[in-house]
């Protein structure tokens, strides 16, 4: 949402994000009374419906972001939530089959109970987003995705921004001759 919304700053627009995010705070509260008071889903309700509202508001802001000329980031920002998603989805599964599902059960609004050690928490949260970030490089590398690709040689070091700058500016080169 904050990237989408940059576009419309940087033209002067601040009313589109601002109406789309009114709307949103609107939904917002009434699905969080509807999930707490009327559907009982207790804690995890807030959760799912600030979520659920945040992917609306990006989409209501992308939806008018269309009339900017930006070179085909649609496709790209698609792309991303769908290997995102299956990359979440894939980590939920393995968090269920090492942790007795916590993250699973949430999602299936079962009662849950979370390590109390901090050593088992640790361990939970950084294979977690381990597994999260390995079955994204795994979709980016299967999907052959160059923009998560580069991310991740840049997180993780194994390129600089100056050497993938130069790699672009040739492959440039070599793509107009």
């Amino acid at each position: 949402v904050i990237l989408v919304s940059a576009l419309f700053y940087a033209k002067n627009d601040f009313k589109r994000p601002l109406r789309a995010s009114i709307l949103t705070i609107l939904l917002n509260i009434g699905l969080n009374a509807l999930f707490v008071f009327v559907l009982r889903f207790g804690a995890v309700s807030t959760a799912l419906s600030t979520s659920f509202c945040a992917w609306i508001n990006w989409a209501l802001l992308q939806a008018k972001a269309g009339e900017f000329s930006l070179g085909g980031w649609r496709q790209r920002a698609a792309t991303l939530s769908l290997f995102s998603f299956f990359a979440f989805i894939g980590s939920v599964l393995l968090e269920a089959l090492l942790f007795q599902g916590s993250v699973f059960s949430i999602l299936c609004g079962q009662k849950v109970l979370f390590p109390r050690h901090f050593l088992d928490q640790l361990l939970q949260c950084i294979s977690m987003g381990g597994s999260f970030m390995l079955l994204l490089f795994l979709c980016a590398r299967l999907g052959k995705n160059q923009d998560l690709l580069e991310l991740f040689a840049l997180f993780f070091g194994f390129r600089s921004v100056g050497a993938m700058e130069a790699q672009r500016k040739s492959k440039s080169l070599v793509s107009d001759k």
